[in-house]
């Protein structure tokens, strides 16, 4: 979790990579040649070129230098209410939750690839409407509870961080989820499996120090492990 992106939990030091996926690259590459990539390249530059535009034009602001890859971020709207309303349009945009103490705000994460310069237009009209519809979003009483809970773990990380920080912030975070996990798992819909909408989740991550989120997030799968789900 010590990374501003989305949360990930792999279950192994491999992840979920194995050779199958360089035997369907190696194949592909062959597949497209040197043309094919030209052809390919050309629509990902189109279509980044109007992303970028129209990101602007809502109001957001890259980070960095977009390429095949991008991230935008926003002072004025909760991209990961963003995130939620666009996937109920069909577009799936990752929210990533920055890191507080190094000043990388949350953003949204999108990957540019050919099928988007056939699609992208459609999207950023999507982007205007689900903007415009966050912004006129009162706070939920959710997020009173969460901004809470929030609090009062960030308040269990110690200023620095070696092995017998840790030891003691594994103890005292065990403590804060026997009393406070089952609650914090119903508040964020999580008590019968993960929700459509992850927004909330995401908020509650990128208020925590690095440490909490992290065990937090494990904390959340093993309940859900254990609990079937």
């Amino acid at each position: 979790m010590k990374w501003p992106g989305y949360p990930i939990i792999n279950p192994a030091v491999l992840s979920s990579r194995s050779e199958a996926l360089l035997a369907a690259a190696w194949a592909v590459v062959h597949f497209l040649g040197e043309e094919g990539y030209r052809k390919l390249a050309k629509k990902i530059i189109r279509a980044k070129k109007r992303m970028v535009n129209g990101f602007a034009d809502s109001g957001y602001r890259a980070l960095g230098e977009p390429s095949v890859i991008a991230a935008f971020t926003s002072e004025d709207v909760n991209l990961f209410k963003l995130s939620d309303e666009m996937a109920k349009k069909g577009w799936i945009i990752q929210a990533q939750k920055g890191i507080q103490n190094m000043k990388i705000p949350p953003s949204l994460h999108l990957t540019i690839t050919p099928i988007h310069d056939e699609t992208v237009d459609a999207m950023l009209e999507d982007l205007k409407a689900c903007t415009e519809a966050v912004k006129k979003m009162p706070p939920s009483e959710t997020e009173g509870l969460l901004d809470t809970f929030g609090l009062i773990l960030s308040m269990l990380a110690p200023e620095e961080m070696d092995i017998a920080a840790m030891g003691k912030l594994f103890t005292e975070m065990e403590k804060a989820m026997d009393q406070y996990g089952p609650k914090i798992m119903q508040v964020l819909g999580l008590e019968k499996g993960f929700p459509k909408e992850m927004g909330m989740i995401f908020q509650l991550l990128a208020s925590l120090p690095p440490e909490i989120a992290e065990l937090l997030s494990s904390y959340i799968v093993v309940e859900m492990f254990h609990g079937g789900l």
